[in-house]
């Protein structure tokens, strides 16, 4: 679709996300052309318990994972198009870390491709995320909402076209 409307930057599609391997494509891709960027957006689902936690947001943003820090300047640019269309969001890992807080618990704030992608090229590449809250993760019935989908669109839109 973006394509079709004009977007002139590069696109990556990976396999074996589900298993963690996603990201040996990408940094292998940068690595063969011997590159570097601080404004990769990798696009991604984030697993929420129930329905009604999903139905709260229409996208879920990160400043870190359990692999470290997304040092971006996409970060700015996206909060400041959430903020300006009045798309509701939260910070994944400081939502995992109140839950844990409140629980009284320790836990992992996940992984994701771009946590291992920056871990990997020890900070060479860097970028953000931009997330679909889910339910069903990761089965045949995941699911997200018409709104997120939209959301994701509108950003993209503002980013790159």
């Amino acid at each position: 679709m973006f394509l079709k409307l004009g977007y002139q930057g590069t696109a990556f599609f990976t396999a074996s996300e589900e298993a963690g391997r996603s990201w040996r494509f990408l940094i292998e891709w940068f690595r063969r052309f011997d590159l570097s960027t601080d404004e990769l957006l990798v696009l991604d689902t984030s697993p929420y318990s129930t329905l009604e936690d999903m139905a709260q947001l229409d996208v879920v943003l990160r400043q870190r994972d359990a692999n470290g820090y997304f040092r971006s300047p996409l970060k700015n640019k996206i909060k400041k198009i959430v903020l300006n269309q009045k798309i509701r969001y939260h910070y994944k890992d400081a939502y995992l870390k109140n839950i844990m807080k409140q629980n009284g618990t320790k836990g992992s704030l996940g992984t994701t491709e771009l946590g291992r992608i920056i871990k990997a090229s020890k900070g060479e590449i860097q970028g953000t995320t931009l997330q679909f809250p889910t339910i069903g993760y990761h089965t045949v019935d995941e699911m997200t909402s018409k709104k997120s989908v939209e959301s994701i669109i509108t950003i993209l839109s503002k980013l790159y076209l």
